[in-house]
């Protein structure tokens, strides 16, 4: 029974790659064994344990590229047979070895134990991987489907492979196959590492020594959209607008428009005409210059709210492309983070097409956070809905690193997370801007969203009940799945009464640790328990590791009980109420001891914090008092921060009578490294002066 697809493929080295694969690897991991067994030699076993899985990835890649007449192509339907034939092998030839602790891996995950009682070595390798690639091992005990090794996301070692239940076919009939054959193909959805993205995972499965062995690739969206726009340019060159009648309607959305109109002529969902289309692309584009762009290439990539709006498809992706007086449409619906995502593409995709000349139709774009700088001084080269801010110098509170340091140059994007204060608001309210980052051609492209962090926290909670109404307890290993692509906001599920974590879906190791000890440090715990019990949930504050930044910050979670669990979820904050406290005791200061006693205390101060007042003159807007800097007295706002025009006019427009309050965004000069700093500014206006204070944006990447 031939284990491939059918396909014809010629591979140059006639020796079958299992048995390359044996050879190289017993080489190295007799060394790294060797090594292994005496504690003196661990940098030895570390530098062999790096040479199998080097050996392992550079066979694989060679298996991904191979001579077809002459052609380079992929086969990543062989690749993952053959992964899993070498996960295989390697087992084989290791498997009746000691013990070998590998330090790169938690400590909270557990080693497995094959039936002959001792720990299996090639687990141990491929839980060492980390590896970003596409096609990766893993290994699932097939009596309780538990996952034992993880090529790329060691952390879920222990947990049940929920992913089977979710394939294109029952996980009896997967396990039925699994015994009478060699192997089987099954499909899911899964997180790829090497997109930041959930895409359907087409992995080979083989059941050997009561372990199942898999491997997979990633399915491409785009590209199976686009072999369905060929399929309907095809029918349409065959049989003219007659094939309109007979538009493909098994994946995704494909639509015909009227070129000059944009008019929908043939939709998948045949209630959809008109202009359903051409005003869904219109939130984004002036339809005019989307027109003039398909004339002058033929074909291009746009995102636009959809028509039928369900979870997960919010939007739709798809490739328009200009046929014979007719736009041809094929993609598929899309979630809006990953909206931001193709955002921050399609402005790559138009300037190459037009070069610098993309900038004015990236900043003419509406109702999106695109943005192209050039890296170092931040210049504004695009800006979507700001054409003020193009070419001004700007602190982003994202890019004051630099390429190389946000790590940008050795992956696809990177996600931001920013923590800031509507500019617009009149009030100290918190929001995040979420944003997906890609370095091209010597820039950064960029496309955000924005989002109430306390929306999003109580939406990750109800998620995570519905889940255990709909899975009971399997719920918690599906909770923690989500820690292969952790995000900033993550639900977490305790149980009520011990405040023992049953799930996580950022750390994983905690699962098992009791989380009531940071929580009581700020909370009263059986006060918070009377209040769960008569309420459909409670936020608390406290102090807490972020898993994202790397540190301890302040954080809000909503609380709600169900069912004797408590399913939890919150974010991280900068400390907003600190700045409102600030200002309030530098007017204080100003009431009680007089105006220049009061400057004459604030310019004292010389803070080294980040939270210090600065005092304006309201008509001049120079500083008459700085908190940390008192040099600066005398000088000008102006001169002293980037962006500060914004902030005039805000001053302007809001801050006219005693009690008006305003924030802005504004970027300082750091002179010792000479990059800027974003900050954020609350302003109070009082008896003539504005009492200012600033705070850094927070940032966090994932």
């Amino acid at each position: 029974m031939s284990v491939y697809p059918e396909t014809s493929i010629i591979v140059n080295n006639p020796l079958p790659f299992r048995a390359r694969m044996k050879g190289a690897l017993l080489a190295a991991v007799a060394v790294t064994l060797a090594a292994a067994a005496y504690p003196a030699y661990a940098d030895d076993y570390a530098a062999s344990l790096q040479d199998v899985i080097d050996i392992w990835t550079d066979l694989r890649n060679d298996y991904l590229a191979e001579s077809f007449f002459g052609e380079s192509y992929t086969t990543p339907e062989m690749a993952a047979v053959e992964t899993v034939n070498g996960a295989i092998g390697l087992y084989e030839s290791t498997r009746a070895n000691p013990q070998v602790q590998v330090t790169q891996r938690g400590t909270f995950v557990q080693h497995p134990i094959n039936p002959y009682g001792t720990t299996v070595v090639a687990f141990d390798v491929i839980n060492s991987m980390h590896t970003s690639e596409e096609v990766y091992p893993f290994v699932i005990d097939a009596g309780t489907l538990k996952v034992l090794a993880e090529g790329a996301f060691p952390g879920t070692v222990g947990l049940s492979a929920v992913f089977l239940d979710d394939a294109d076919r029952p996980a009896e009939e997967i396990l039925k196959d699994l015994q009478e054959s060699e192997g089987t193909w099954v499909s899911y959805i899964f997180n790829n590492p090497s997109t930041s993205r959930y895409d359907v995972k087409h992995t080979y499965l083989s059941l050997y020594d009561g372990y199942i062995f898999g491997s997979g690739y990633y399915e491409s969206p785009d590209q199976r959209a686009l072999e369905g726009l060929e399929t309907m340019v095809r029918m349409y060159d065959a049989d003219g607008t007659g094939s309109f009648a007979a538009i493909p309607a098994d994946y995704g959305v494909s639509f015909v428009l009227e070129a000059g109109t944009l008019e929908a002529m043939a939709h998948t969902n045949p209630d959809i005409s008109g202009s359903a289309i051409s005003d869904a692309l219109a939130t984004t584009w002036s339809l005019e210059s989307l027109s003039d762009i398909l004339a002058r290439h033929g074909s291009l990539w746009v995102s636009y709210p959809s028509a039928e709006q369900q979870p997960g498809s919010e939007y739709v992706r798809a490739n328009l492309r200009l046929h014979d007086g007719h736009v041809f449409g094929s993609g598929y619906g899309i979630t809006p983070e990953t909206r931001i995502q193709s955002l921050t593409h399609e402005a790559i995709q138009l300037y190459e097409m037009e070069g610098e000349d993309s900038y004015p139709i990236i900043t003419s774009m509406k109702g999106t956070l695109q943005l192209v700088l050039e890296p170092g001084d931040n210049i504004v080269l695009a800006f979507a809905g700001r054409p003020n801010l193009v070419g001004q110098t700007i602190g982003t509170g994202i890019l004051d690193q630099d390429p190389q340091a946000l790590g940008l140059s050795d992956t696809p994007g990177q996600w931001t997370d920013n923590v800031f204060i509507d500019p617009l608001a009149t009030s100290a309210a918190e929001l995040r801007r979420s944003s997906w980052l890609v370095l091209h051609d010597g820039h950064i492209f960029a496309a955000g969203r924005v989002y109430s962090p306390e929306a999003a926290s109580i939406e990750a909670v109800d998620a995570a009940i519905a889940l255990y109404k709909t899975h009971g307890e399997e719920a918690f290993d599906r909770i923690t799945w989500q820690s292969v692509r952790p995000e900033i906001i993550y639900p977490f599920a305790h149980v009520a009464q011990t405040w023992e974590l049953v799930a996580h879906a950022a750390v994983p190791e905690r699962v098992g640790v009791c989380c009531a000890a940071p929580i009581a440090a700020s909370n009263d715990l059986d006060a918070a328990r009377q209040a769960l019990e008569q309420n459909p949930g409670i936020w608390l504050e406290y102090t807490f590791y972020n898993p994202i930044s790397d540190r301890y910050e302040y954080k809000r979670a909503w609380f709600s009980t169900y069912d004797g669990y408590t399913f939890a979820a919150g974010y991280y904050y900068g400390n907003f109420d600190q700045m409102e406290r600030t200002i309030q005791e530098a007017i204080d200061l100003y009431v009680t001891q007089g105006k220049d006693a009061a400057f004459a205390s604030i310019n004292a101060m010389r803070a080294t914090g980040v939270n210090y007042p600065l005092i304006l003159d309201r008509e001049t807007l120079e500083i008459v008092a700085h908190g940390h800097n008192p040099n600066l007295v005398g000088t000008s706002i102006l001169d002293r921060v980037a962006g500060a025009s914004d902030l005039a006019s805000k001053i302007e427009a809001d801050l006219r009578s005693d009690g008006d309050t305003t924030v802005g965004n504004y970027a300082v000069l750091n002179l010792a490294t000479r990059s800027y700093t974003t900050q954020t500014a609350l302003l109070q206006l009082h008896d003539g002066y504005i009492f200012w204070i600033g705070q850094p944006f927070v940032v966090y990447t994932r």
